[in-house]
């Protein structure tokens, strides 16, 4: 299934080479181009090279988990399992996980987890009156959410079942506004251009995207891009600068009275033991030896971040941030180890640099 307009096939539109300008724009306006000199190519070398990083990304095939669980007298509510989306997801998934006991009088209540889903799910509450602590094996910048790149993407899984799809439209949308809510906030979230070769699976991907209207999407022609592909899809994409982003929140959970705990649990027991009577799980991958959920695998994912270079402000094949310029990543469904893999980097990077060296500048 997927999540279209109904009166517009998007497919076909792009397919058919117009724009889908959204927010009010108008549909089908051509794109003007772009100048050979507008776009500075990124450097590619292993000189350059900063860190590699790895991480675990929590995938569920049948989506996320936010779901409340009672334990006799212990309230547990479940929010982990988003894959590759929970940066984009993250405002979303933890307002509707905040839901589940919005009936319940606001008291203390613990979060377990510091990553991106236990901070906004602990800022959330905050705002509804919770005093909150969070339980963290690691806090940032040492968890999975760090890792991330991350631009705001959030085109969900075709086997989604229908009724999971509306629950995903409604996350998506609510995280969506949350995001360009704090953008020039101190959040480390701004708008960038995006471009990426115009496939019929680029074109399928940008389909089912459930916030696609909000986006600024063009495609361009030969004569129009400097970029080594035939013809280009372009739109205006959130880019979320991870390492502002988890320290912001940080600070402002901090700031709004609540507590920050190192401790690591061994089992759901160990969990259930605290004192908190309501507990919000988003632990991620870690949610599988906890709870006991098989069908959470990890799906692994790395980076080689380059020095940062400030002239570059568009993604095509890297993403650039303040602290570097992000090359990756890789997708291994089941695998647990956290090494890098030296030859998925060189294949990497192999290939952004002959892509950049070949950038009509």
């Amino acid at each position: 299934m997927r999540l279209k307009s109904a009166s517009i096939n998007r497919r076909e539109l792009l397919r058919s080479g117009l724009g889908a300008v959204a927010g009010g724009l108008v549909l089908g306006c051509r794109s003007r181009g772009l100048a050979r000199s507008e776009l500075v190519p990124v450097r590619v070398s292993w000189d350059l090279v900063q860190r590699t990083v790895v991480g675990l990304r929590p995938f569920r095939r049948s989506g996320f988990k936010v779901e409340r669980e009672s334990f006799g007298g212990k309230e547990l509510i479940h929010n982990y399992g988003h894959g590759g989306a929970g940066l984009s997801l993250c405002w979303g998934s933890s307002e509707f996980a905040v839901e589940q006991v919005a009936s319940t009088v606001p008291r203390r209540c613990a979060v377990i987890g510091c990553g991106v889903m236990g901070l906004t799910t602990a800022r959330l509450l905050q705002e509804r009156g919770w005093a909150v602590t969070i339980y963290a094996k690691d806090l940032p910048p040492n968890t999975t959410s760090n890792v991330a790149g991350a631009t705001f993407s959030v085109g969900p899984d075709p086997a989604f079942s229908a009724k999971f799809l509306k629950v995903y439209d409604r996350v998506a949308r609510a995280a969506f506004r949350h995001h360009e809510s704090r953008i020039g906030q101190g959040y480390g979230v701004r708008w960038i251009d995006g471009y990426e070769e115009a496939t019929d699976e680029s074109v399928e991907e940008l389909d089912a995207d459930p916030v696609v209207d909000h986006y600024r999407v063009e495609t361009l022609g030969k004569a129009e891009h400097p970029f080594p592909w035939e013809r280009v899809l372009k739109r205006r994409m959130l880019l979320i600068e991870t390492p502002i982003f988890l320290d912001r929140l940080v600070q402002e959970v901090r700031a709004s009275g609540g507590r920050i705990v190192t401790q690591e649990f061994q089992d759901a027991a160990s969990v259930l033991a605290l004192e908190e009577d309501v507990v919000f799980n988003c632990t991620g991958i870690g949610a599988r030896a906890l709870f006991g959920d098989e069908e959470l695998i990890p799906v692994k994912g790395q980076y080689t971040i380059l020095k940062p270079q400030p002239e570059v402000d568009y993604i095509a094949e890297a993403i650039p941030r303040e602290d570097g310029i992000l090359i990756g990543t890789t997708g291994q469904f089941g695998e647990w180890s956290l090494e890098p893999d030296r030859d998925a980097e060189r294949r990497y990077m192999e290939r952004a640099r002959a892509f950049y060296e070949a950038m009509e500048t």
